[in-house]
């Protein structure tokens, strides 16, 4: 009984095999390679991405209720994403949105619907950012938003329309409409 159980299992694995060859030759989803078979991508549920520095250290966890990819090399498209970056020892950034789009070759995240960030440095306040449209460009460590922005830091509430951040440098500028408070 086992070497008939072990002959249908590799029958099934062997037509399997095949027809999917079969199927790959075709155009179903279009994603065909210079030589004619098709690359196909993916959909994860609840993943984590991972991309370490130069160090070896996580550069950021990218977490999503669901990533896709349509081909090798194209954009990822996350729902519920929730980023991790720390662009160098003593800083960190948590980034959270209802959606979001990984370009992956320039390794910017693009994140939209009530987008939430979280700045900390060695000796900084946190710095509070919302708003509905936001980028991170963790390559060149910078974050700009063209949409209006809230951001809180320690006592002090700024409004604007627009920010752009360098991370390097630890500069914040505010593109128009800035107003400010002090909070009690």
């Amino acid at each position: 009984m086992g070497r008939v159980a072990l002959l249908l299992l590799l029958l099934v694995v062997g037509l399997w095999s095949w027809l999917g060859r079969g199927q790959l030759g075709g155009s179903a989803n279009g994603n065909q390679t210079a030589a004619g078979s098709v690359e196909p991508g993916y959909v994860a549920q609840d993943a984590e991405m991972i991309e370490t520095g130069d160090d070896g250290r996580p550069l950021y966890r990218l977490r999503a209720s669901r990533i896709e990819q349509a081909q090798p090399a194209a954009n990822f498209f996350l729902a519920d994403p929730r980023l991790a970056y720390s662009p160098d020892a003593g800083s960190e950034w948590t980034l959270a949105a209802e959606r979001g789009v990984l370009a992956p070759a320039e390794r910017v995240l693009q994140l939209y619907g009530t987008v939430q960030a979280q700045g900390t440095g060695t000796d900084e306040q946190p710095l509070a950012i919302r708003t509905e449209r936001l980028a991170i460009d963790m390559r060149q460590q910078r974050v700009q938003s063209d949409a209006p922005v809230a951001i809180d830091w320690g006592r002090l509430r700024l409004t604007a329309r627009g920010l752009q951040i360098n991370l390097k440098a630890g500069t914040l500028r505010l593109e128009s409409e800035g107003h400010a408070e002090i909070l009690h």
